[in-house]
């Protein structure tokens, strides 16, 4: 959509193809900064350009520092939102589509109290909207894995797949990292093995972009802990190698180099 209001304008008048430009920067935006991509703050750039946008350019500068790993920064981001919507009469704002990345970041250190206010304000967002419900789910399943009741991870984890339509959903890919997590933690390492591999088909064939190592990365430890090195090895190079393809740096290479070191630590490699 991008390529062709760069073309022709789609057939739109100035207004609307400004409109929808923007929009996309700040959906493109969101998905660069979960992969840890340079590209994220061209978009913030596009955004800051228009008032109407101030705040979701923010919102994903955020997002951006979340994902380098400098949380402190994301946290004044955070303030400054809060801050420019002081400042308006009608307070301005995304639909909260960051808020599954931005817990998707606070997960992956299993930073248990900022997974609990995040999760707060997706059940704030989600209400009564049925497309919200495994978002939530989802998020309840992080904030119990954390906190280490694993059951209680996993019912939530089945609740958020069972509330998705058919045909799936949004984030799926980030439900499915979770569930190989949980079985990871639980040493459930066949069982891993057996949906692993079939979450990863899945991503794969969808492409769904670096979310893919949310799976991969269980998936090789798992390998790794039943004595399948090789294969192991050759799942964790790959997401190290996903990250470079795509130029990510922060928070995505480091939870690639770490299972890598991990699978390492286990086969007895000391290089």
């Amino acid at each position: 959509i991008v390529e062709r209001l760069a073309q022709d304008s789609a057939g739109l008048d100035e207004t609307y193809r400004v409109s929808i430009r923007l929009g996309l920067s700040y959906v493109l935006g969101t998905i660069d900064a979960r992969a840890g991509m340079a590209s994220t703050l061209q978009h913030v750039a596009q955004m800051a350009e228009s008032p109407l946008h101030e705040v979701n350019a923010v919102l994903v500068t955020m997002l951006h520092h979340l994902w380098q790993g400098d949380f402190a920064e994301a946290e004044r981001y955070k303030e400054r939102v809060e801050l420019l919507n002081v400042e308006r009469v009608r307070p301005q704002g995304s639909d909260g589509s960051h808020l599954p990345r931005e817990l998707a970041a606070y997960a992956a250190v299993d930073d248990l109290t900022r997974v609990k206010q995040t999760l707060d304000r997706i059940e704030a967002t989600a209400g009564d909207r049925s497309g919200w419900r495994p978002v939530h789910r989802w998020a309840r399943a992080e904030y119990e894995r954390i906190r280490g009741d694993l059951a209680a991870a996993e019912r939530e984890v089945r609740a958020a797949f069972e509330a998705m339509p058919l045909h799936g959903h949004l984030i799926w890919c980030e439900v499915a990292g979770t569930h190989a997590r949980i079985l990871l933690e639980l040493h459930e390492y066949e069982m891993l093995q057996k949906v692993g591999l079939a979450y990863l088909d899945r991503a794969e064939v969808q492409n769904m972009g670096i979310a893919c190592n949310t799976i991969r990365l269980p998936l090789a430890i798992a390998l790794a802990r039943q004595g399948a090195g090789e294969r192991a090895v050759a799942l964790a190079q790959r997401a190290v190698e996903h990250c470079r393809e795509v130029d990510s740096t922060g928070m995505n290479p480091f939870l690639a180099h770490e299972a890598r070191a991990r699978i390492a630590s286990i086969l007895g490699d000391s290089e």
